[in-house]
């Protein structure tokens, strides 16, 4: 049945052949022959079809936009990770496991530690499971250690923002990112303020962390308890194989 039928118009008819569909049913409405009910149903299903698939789009959009991802990470994705040795390779095969099948359920998603020198790639893998989170339209959100450290230093001057929002609004995040841990938030009250933060995550959702330090300097950076809560159910990544990014800017250099 049509459109207009199903909605107790009374419309006249005929038949008509489509090029298309062959032998269908034409109605008269609006002063007009509508043409084949098969042609017009496609259309409107097509229209539906994209109408969802723009809504689809923008809501992509405006997760991707949430994360808060730099500009220089704001496009790296899994696939654009290209391993250039085995344990590369391994742990790439691991992190899309880790995005397809772990983080359906945040409550048991494994925490992640990447550990390694500056240039290895640590924030690249770590920003794209981030972005992979986003496309399932789950809650995730990129934040330096810095910047966490100073946001609740910040909220002891003001009066409109509170200390415990920050911290509830990071703590609820399906998918945290600290990046850049130990590099520009030390002093007065930071390690209270990240293990405090790790605290409130603890069982309720993962966290990866990118660090330059070794596993025993981290450790001591966020302080016994948190690092315990973080090493309860975690991977741990050395990215030890030198210079990803170097490596990668040498197969686009010019040399003559």
């Amino acid at each position: 049945m049509n459109d207009f039928a199903s909605a107790g118009f009374a419309l006249k008819s005929r038949e008509m052949e489509c090029p298309t569909h062959g032998t269908q049913t034409e109605f008269f409405a609006g002063g007009v022959w509508r043409g084949c009910v098969a042609c017009n149903q496609a259309i409107i299903k097509a229209e539906n079809k994209a109408r969802q698939a723009q809504v689809l789009a923008e809501r992509a959009i405006a997760f991707d936009k949430r994360i808060g991802l730099p500009d220089a990470f704001a496009q790296q994705t899994i696939a654009t990770f290209i391993p250039s040795n085995q344990k590369q390779a391994a742990v790439l095969a691991r992190l899309t496991d880790y995005v397809a099948n772990d983080l359906r359920d945040p409550h048991t998603a494994k925490n992640i530690i990447l550990l390694g020198p500056t240039g290895g790639g640590k924030t690249h893998l770590a920003t794209a499971i981030l972005r992979e989170q986003a496309a399932a339209y789950r809650l995730a959100r990129y934040i330096t250690s810095a910047q966490v450290v100073t946001s609740i230093r910040d909220t002891w001057s003001k009066k409109d923002t509170s200390e415990s929002s920050v911290f509830v609004e990071l703590a609820h995040e399906d998918l945290l990112l600290i990046d850049e841990v130990g590099q520009r938030d030390s002093g007065e009250n930071a390690q209270e303020i990240l293990s405090q933060l790790i605290d409130m995550r603890y069982k309720r959702a993962p966290t990866i962390i990118t660090t330059n330090l070794t596993q025993e300097q981290l450790k001591k950076h966020l302080g016994d308890r948190a690092f315990d809560r973080l090493a309860e159910n975690l991977i741990l990544i050395n990215c030890d194989w030198g210079s990803y990014r170097q490596a990668q800017a040498a197969k686009n250099r010019e040399v003559f």
